[in-house]
């Protein structure tokens, strides 16, 4: 279960994070316990201007009663990426369930445009930006390979910016 963007208020930071595709929420094993976390965490939080107001219902007292006219997307690779044989039919089986369920299933037939370098430039410019006044004295304590991602977030540019945000809107 991934939650809407706010849902889970997200902070306090120091610095306010730019990246509206990272959501807060439980790992679980089931879907009633995803719905007991956000029955306990979701709401307004004065320290998250992003964050949603409550819905004014318990998720775990409405489990049994979706809504009709449910749609779902599946793609078993989002166009581009490689996934591991046995994930695939596990999640492809998982997906034909849906419409056993009621849920209307599309399937898409076109790959959505490949994020990775523009993301992975977002995220290292916001690192960069938490910790750049902790690497003068502290770098050797981090990992190399972690400490050059970071590193890279000082190519950051306008332009890059505009593009990744660009990229964003498209998918």
């Amino acid at each position: 279960l991934k939650v809407s963007y706010g849902r889970i208020p997200n902070g306090p930071h120091d610095l306010w994070v730019m990246d509206d595709t990272a959501v807060h929420g439980p790992l679980t094993r089931s879907v009633a316990d995803a719905a007991l976390h956000l029955d306990v965490a979701a709401g307004p939080h004065p320290l998250d201007p992003n964050s949603l107001p409550g819905v004014g219902f318990s998720y775990r007292e409405v489990l049994d009663e979706l809504p009709d006219g449910l749609r779902a997307a599946y793609s078993p690779d989002l166009g581009y990426a490689v996934v591991q044989s046995d994930v695939a039919e596990i999640a492809e089986a998982a997906a034909g369930l849906l419409p056993e369920m009621g849920i209307s299933l599309e399937a898409l037939g076109t790959g959505l445009p490949e994020p990775g370098g523009a993301w992975g430039m977002s995220g290292a410019w916001e690192m960069l930006a938490q910790l750049h006044s902790l690497l003068p004295e502290h770098e050797e304590e981090f990992g190399r390979s972690f400490i050059g991602g970071v590193k890279a977030g000082s190519r950051m540019t306008p332009e890059r910016w505009g593009k990744m945000r660009r990229l964003r809107s498209e998918i």
